[in-house]
């Protein structure tokens, strides 16, 4: 069971990052995927220019840690964004349609895999595989293995599985008085400077 194995290694949250101008829509609709955000004409800033994983109905989420091989590049290349990174419940591993990949998902074998052998326990599981990479790595059990693993979720995540969000150092954050009016806003979220997730793990 799902459950269990997020019991047995302590999973606490899910983490999704974006750039902190959608935050007021994910607030509002929850988290969407791209397919639904383009077939009804929601703007927004996109992390990707193309999704090479070629499931764009799904949103990719990573468990414990952002997928800093992808996420600590882009704050670099875009400097003047200001960036979110937010934790979610790790009950959507077992109550929303959830697809596990140990690698990243646009990778061709990741991409050749049906559906239905990317979902259960067993594909779960596969994201903690290679004991002699996660000690030489030193690994909690709460880590994936590679940073890169992903969680595809399809549709959209409502915001009731929000825990919190998360930003960098507040001298490195733009629009600070924006992001102020927003904690304001949604007082039900822990608002906090975490700037560990905005470099590598």
């Amino acid at each position: 069971m799902i459950q269990q194995i997020v019991k047995n290694r302590k999973i606490e949250h899910l983490i999704h990052f974006t750039r902190t101008s959608n935050l007021t829509s994910i607030l509002a609709n929850g988290l969407i995927s791209r397919s639904i955000l383009q077939a009804n004409r929601i703007q927004f800033a996109h992390n990707d220019d193309h999704r090479f994983d070629e499931r764009e109905n799904r949103t990719c989420l990573s468990i414990t840690f952002p997928n800093c091989k992808m996420f600590y590049p882009m704050t670099l290349n875009y400097p003047a964004d200001d960036w979110a990174v937010i934790r979610l419940s790790p009950n959507i591993l077992w109550e929303l349609d959830c697809l596990f990949t140990e690698t990243n998902a646009a990778t061709k074998y990741i991409k050749d895999t049906p559906d239905n052998d990317l979902r259960g326990p067993t594909a779960l599981e596969k994201l903690f595989a290679g004991e002699e990479s996660r000690l030489q790595q030193k690994l909690k059990s709460f880590d994936t293995t590679d940073v890169q693993a992903e969680v595809m979720v399809s549709g959209t995540i409502p915001p009731n599985y929000f825990i919190d969000f998360n930003f960098n150092y507040q001298n490195k954050i733009k629009d600070l008085v924006g992001l102020q009016a927003l904690a304001k806003a949604f007082p039900q979220y822990d608002w906090k400077i975490r700037p560990e997730y905005f470099y590598q793990r």
